[in-house]
């Protein structure tokens, strides 16, 4: 991996000597890389006291096995493993449960949460879409505090959601916890007294990635394991999954108060001087530190930036296509993503490039990004009888492949219910386990994206990077998405999707586009694609 030297600000977020340090870390600035010299210079620099541990946290498992390598890479394996923990949230609050379930009277035999375990509860109890959907967002909102589950029961009864009454008694009856459980019951566990000491006394400080993902529930059990010292690493205008609970603005409003220091980091050591100007002309307006290339001109001189107006999205496609087939066949070494706000708006594109096979193409969401599963699955897969119904293969695929993965954690458990959805969702009519397995790629996300095409929605490349990105479809309806327009989030989800790209960026829209019901519409540009614009003919 490229190896970051720390300078100017970013030293200064490396060696702080404050308690508590809060770093804006804007897209491309070398945070993951920061943290790992952050906990370098932590435990050379003997701040982390005898017989204490640094605890590293982070949001997704793609995240934390990505944190791992580079802190292993900066201080060895050895010593990595003598005083650091790497974890991500689900991780911290299942060990925590799992040695302390008894404190609250907890059984210690309880089953693992997976994904999949509420959809089959509601089905069960007969329930519809739109009912399901509500339940569980009753359930999260009434699990989002450090409550029992008579408490739980006795919320649900008052609100009257029989369903979501139903199926938490059903949980609790088969002796399952769901994630939001293992949070809050972590949460009360970290409110016994004794319990707390035991993680405070044990993690002497703690590295946090991406804090504007994180939900308030989240940050109160995070600040009571960890009370000493903490470096908080993240960017509010990178947070894009309020959908999924997470309270940037919250969040950084108890880092403000928290933190004794701040640094805000500028310098880009991912993306070209043409590429960055049209970040910034996104990115500045709605408070966006202005980003400059850590070495412009390493990057030469030449033409990386377009922003192109089609008559259709059958014009938008073909162009397209052509132009990364055309890229990825000149400049082998590259990586080549498209990118749009949401599926549907990449259908002919998807169309155009599905029959190409003299490049390496990577649609994500037909991609197993867990190294090894792909082919744990295509050996638990052999012997499963293909004229069973596909349901009945996909169950004893997933039984045989937490065998012998070893499913008794939860992460194992839910990157396994993942794929098995993932391959549910993709499975054509009359097709088996192995007929599906033989068409999925695997793809290792948490290295750098390899050489090719990888096809893609905004939220699945967060945290990558690729040499050149075509953003696509910057009309108003999908970029900012048609169903809440006017939301801040909408400018951060295209913010992350531009700041994906390194050498270079191209930006495009039609003049119309078909509805799901086959009529024609013309929707006005995007309400960023003039300054997009703009900042792409400066560069020329």
């Amino acid at each position: 991996m490229t190896e970051i030297l720390a300078v100017g600000r970013q030293l200064e977020a490396v060696e702080s000597r404050d308690d508590h340090t809060l770093v804006i870390a804007p897209p491309g600035c070398g945070k993951t890389e920061l943290l790992a010299m952050r906990a370098e210079f932590l435990v050379r620099n003997g701040l982390i006291r005898p017989h204490r541990r640094l605890l590293a946290i982070t949001y997704s498992k793609r995240a934390r096995d990505n944190m791992r390598q580079r802190i292993e890479h900066r201080l060895g394996s050895d010593r990595a493993g003598r005083f650091v923990t790497v974890l991500n949230f689900h991780g911290l609050a299942g060990r925590i449960v799992r040695a302390h379930a008894g404190t609250i009277g907890l059984p210690h035999d309880f089953v693992l949460p997976t994904k999949r375990w509420f959809a089959d509860a509601a089905t069960s109890l007969g329930a519809g879409w739109e009912s399901r959907k509500a339940a569980e967002d009753r359930l999260l909102e009434v699990k989002s505090g450090p409550i029992t589950d008579e408490d739980v029961q006795h919320q649900l009864s008052n609100s009257g959601d029989e369903l979501a009454l139903a199926i938490e008694r059903v949980r609790v009856e088969s002796n399952r916890l769901d994630y939001q459980d293992l949070i809050r019951h972590a949460q009360r566990l970290l409110r016994v007294p004794e319990v707390a000491n035991l993680y405070q006394q044990h993690f002497d400080a703690v590295l946090v990635d991406e804090f504007q993902d994180l939900s308030m529930q989240q940050f109160d059990l995070l600040s009571r394991a960890c009370v000493r010292s903490g470096t908080y690493v993240g960017d509010p205008l990178q947070g894009i999954y309020s959908w999924a609970g997470a309270q940037p603005e919250e969040v950084i409003a108890m880092l403000k108060t928290q933190c004794t220091s701040r640094v805000d980091l500028d310098v880009s050591y991912r993306s070209s001087p043409e590429v960055l100007a049209m970040v910034n002309a996104v990115g500045v307006p709605i408070g966006a530190t202005k980003l400059q290339a850590a070495d412009p001109a390493s990057w030469g001189i030449g033409k990386r930036t377009r922003a192109l107006i089609f008559d259709d999205e059958a014009a938008e496609a073909e162009a397209v296509t052509k132009l990364v087939t055309k890229l990825a066949r000149e400049r082998p070494s590259n990586s080549v993503a498209i990118i749009a706000r949401s599926g549907p708006r990449r259908g002919l594109i998807d169309a155009a490039l599905a029959p190409v096979d003299d490049i390496p193409i990577q649609f994500w969401d037909m991609a197993l990004d867990h190294p090894g599963l792909l082919t744990a699955f295509r050996t638990a897969a052999a012997g499963i009888s293909a004229a069973a119904p596909l349901e009945d293969q996909l169950t004893a695929l997933r039984e045989r492949t937490l065998a012998t993965m070893g499913g008794d954690d939860v992460d194992t458990a839910n990157v396994v219910e993942e794929a098995i959805e993932l391959l549910r969702h993709r499975a054509t009519a009359g097709e088996g386990v192995r007929d599906l397995l033989r068409r999925t790629r695997a793809v290792d996300v948490a290295d750098v994206a390899p050489p090719g095409v990888h096809v893609m929605n905004a939220h699945l490349g967060k945290g990558q990077q690729f040499d050149w990105v075509f953003v696509i479809g910057l009309e108003e309806g999908h970029v900012p998405d048609w169903r809440n327009p006017d939301d801040p989030e909408e400018a951060r989800v295209l913010m992350v999707m531009l700041s994906r790209a390194k050498r270079g960026l191209i930006v495009s829209r039609a003049k119309s586009v078909k509805t799901k019901f086959g009529t024609v519409k013309h929707p006005p540009a995007s309400r960023w694609w003039s300054s997009l614009e703009q900042a792409a003919q400066k560069t020329k």
